[in-house]
């Protein structure tokens, strides 16, 4: 199924991307002892333990760690970071207007509660519910916006 496409290219995309950060890695950091001492990585990692990922009350542990203690755990955070804003963004937005493009697939409000009791639902009381005509202009509008690439950005074309 695609299911199992995309997560076998996602697979692959990882691999390369921790490929490519370990060889980059290892130009900075001979040995883990080189991250721990390096202050300024430390000092990033603790602040977005401790401000980018807060834990709110009644939450589990984020379990992103405090400091760095070897280069293997440097390569996985980067990887982390580096795929989630690359290629799993990607797999996730470029793809959303042909989702949401379509409003009553996924209408971004609803004027009114949905029906409670079956066989409740009219034409109606169905386009009462859903967007109306400028709230779903936004909604397309918004989605164009957010999914398209910009003029100016380099991409290889197919």
């Amino acid at each position: 199924t695609i299911l199992f496409l995309v997560r076998d290219d996602a697979l692959r995309l990882w691999a390369a991307v921790e490929t490519f950060i370990k060889d980059v890695t290892a130009i900075y950091y001979k040995s883990d002892d080189d991250v721990v001492k390096d202050s300024e990585l430390q000092a990033w990692v603790k602040d977005v333990h401790d401000n980018g990922l807060p834990v709110r009350e009644g939450d589990v542990d984020h379990e992103f760690p405090k400091s760095l203690q070897s280069r293997d755990q440097l390569v996985h955070m980067l990887t982390c970071v580096m795929f989630t804003c690359s290629c799993q963004h990607a797999a996730v937005n470029f793809g959303l207007m042909d989702v949401t493009g379509f409003v009553p697939f996924t209408p971004s409000l609803m004027r009114q509660p949905p029906p409670t009791k079956k066989n409740e639902a009219t034409l109606k009381s169905i386009m009462a519910t859903l967007p109306n005509k400028s709230q779903a202009s936004q909604q397309i509008a918004l989605v164009y916006v957010l999914t398209r690439f910009a003029d100016d950005e380099v991409r290889k074309k197919p």
